[in-house]
């Protein structure tokens, strides 16, 4: 009898192992919930393959007999090994020099001694693959879109890796940046989580939406260990354009987003320029002239040759503030204008063959630069049409809050400077464009002219472009001196109607009026006593600052 007993107790304790293993994955693999597994292995040296592990506070922990060291069928234990993978802290980028090279996660095989109850008993999911991120300039929106998301793409366009994976991110404990989950969520159908909650020890029945299980499971039959870098990138192309359409890819999921815009920018008819800007008093890469460049655009006319024109509809707008008007009007330009940032990537959400006017500023060029957006886009089969301004005149030049305090890492100064855009380069520039207008073979012959890469002072032009467009660019300069005049005169009245000035700051206000009708300076009180301090008027000679 007590033997009968102790069989039906048995299995009892089977159907229950059944009905709380089994019989859910069962409904879930047939609910289509459950990741491709079939293709896991192709994933090469990009992805690493643990079967039977848990994840305990970041580390990996081994159960199969061929990673434990005291079973006959052990082999070795497996590492994950990153190369060139720098971990950049949220809210730094790799201003201040702090980025350092990422270390190897550890993995140790389960032992008898093992913590809590989960990774004692452990219950292996077979439906949750997890696929955990290791990505290069984590924070850095440009390289991650580039890097870690088109690879992603171009893994699940050939069938290695399923948009069923739920994707995990190693950030070393801190925080998911907005833009993470915003453009990772089209390839999959799960919330986008952290690498420290998934393996944080939270009660096993805690409801979560990152995963086909729906609780917050630590224990997989296979969790796949990716890293993503620019300087590893050994995937196999199966796209012709695998930028530009993992940039349609992330339009496409939230078109039905998207709100209406401005008709007259949404106009197809009108060539439209959408203006990368930020703040007038932002401490980095501020466009100084951003409302002169404006007003330029709304005036532009193309030259001859140019047919069914039906003028311009420009527009600036201050990217990373709101990610769905980013795209959208990103998605509506025709041409899209910027100082060198993580706003142009947003480039890659236009229509095929669109135009980037990428404005580098001043000691910002040559083979670094180079490599982001030029060469990204060449290599993207010219998916979309790189022009570029390199700013090689020191006085279109401002220095930004980190060089003039003489804080973080001195080789990122230059590209962190304020730039006056000169118009002459934009009218020639855009003058090719409207040319071009998304032909990508009066591109390449005007690329083959080396027409698409200039300088600030057009200096590889011919005698008559030159005068042609140094005279365009003085009427420009007339007139935005004249409303700048106009503008501290307007100051000056109402301080004056407020209180009566001493006659010294009065002189002092109208020498400086003066100083700004000549040549192409402008006035920054919040920079004059930094400048002074740190002698920058002595540091480069012939930029003078008022």
């Amino acid at each position: 009898m007590a033997s009968s007993a102790a069989g039906r107790q048995e299995l009892h304790q089977c159907w229950q192992f059944v009905a709380a293993v089994w019989l859910p994955w069962l409904l879930i693999t047939h609910a289509g919930l459950c990741p491709d597994v079939t293709n896991s292995s192709k994933a090469g040296s990009k992805c690493q393959v643990l079967p039977k592990v848990c994840i305990d506070q970041n580390i990996y922990v081994l159960y199969s007999n061929q990673h434990n060291p005291r079973h006959e069928l052990f082999t070795q234990l497996p590492q994950l090994k990153l190369h060139n993978i720098t971990m950049d802290y949220y809210g730094y980028g790799d201003i201040w020099g702090t980025h350092f090279q990422r270390p190897s996660p550890f993995v140790r095989p389960a032992t008898a001694g093992e913590e809590t109850r989960e990774l004692a008993h452990p219950q292996f999911s077979r439906c949750t693959i997890p696929l955990v991120i290791y990505a290069d300039d984590l924070y850095m929106y440009g390289h991650f879109f580039a890097n870690t998301v088109a690879t992603i793409h171009m893994m699940q366009q050939d069938g290695t890796l399923d948009d069923r994976h739920n994707l995990v991110i190693d950030t070393f404990g801190m925080q998911l940046a907005t833009f993470h989950r915003f453009i990772l969520a089209p390839f999959s159908h799960y919330d986008i989580t952290t690498l420290s909650y998934l393996s944080s020890r939270l009660p096993a029945e805690k409801p979560e939406s990152y995963n086909p299980d729906g609780q917050h499971g630590r224990c997989f039959w296979q969790l796949l260990a990716c890293q993503f870098s620019r300087h590893s990138s050994n995937v196999t192309k199966t796209l012709s354009s695998p930028l530009w359409s993992t940039g349609q890819a992330i339009f496409q999921h939230y078109r039905d987003q998207l709100l209406p815009i401005d008709p007259q920018y949404a106009d197809p008819s009108k060539f439209r320029v959408l203006i990368a800007v930020l703040p007038r008093r932002s401490k980095l890469r501020a466009v100084v002239n951003q409302g002169q460049v404006w007003s330029w655009c709304t005036k532009f006319r193309p030259p001859q040759g140019v047919k069914d024109w039906n003028g311009t509809a420009c527009l600036l707008h201050e990217f990373g503030r709101d990610l769905l008007a980013d795209l959208v009007y990103s998605s509506q330009a025709d041409v899209l204008l910027g100082v060198h940032s993580d706003s142009l990537y947003s480039a890659f959400y236009m229509r095929k063959h669109s135009s980037l006017i990428e404005i580098r500023p001043y000691g910002f060029s040559g083979r670094m630069p180079n490599q982001f957006l030029k060469d990204m886009t060449a290599d993207d089969d010219h998916s979309i049409l790189w022009w570029g301004v390199n700013v090689v005149n020191p006085a279109h030049s401002a220095p930004g809050a980190f060089e003039l305090m003489r804080q973080g890492a001195p080789h990122t100064w230059p590209r962190e400077r304020h730039t006056f855009i000169r118009l002459m380069a934009l009218q020639y520039l855009l003058e090719r464009i409207a040319l071009t207008r998304n032909s990508r073979e009066r591109y390449l012959t005007f690329r083959a002219k080396h027409e698409h890469h200039i300088s600030d002072t057009l200096q590889s032009l011919n005698d008559t472009q030159h005068r042609r467009l140094q005279q365009f660019d003085q009427q420009w300069v007339e007139v935005y001196h004249e409303q700048q005049q106009q503008k501290i005169w307007r100051r000056l009245k109402q301080h004056h109607e407020q209180r009566q000035w001493p006659e010294h700051q009065h002189q002092q206000q109208q020498q400086q009026t003066s100083q700004q009708q000549h040549g192409w300076h402008w006035h920054w009180p919040e920079y004059q006593q930094q400048q002074q301090q740190q002698g920058w008027q002595q540091q480069r000679g012939q930029q003078r600052w008022h």
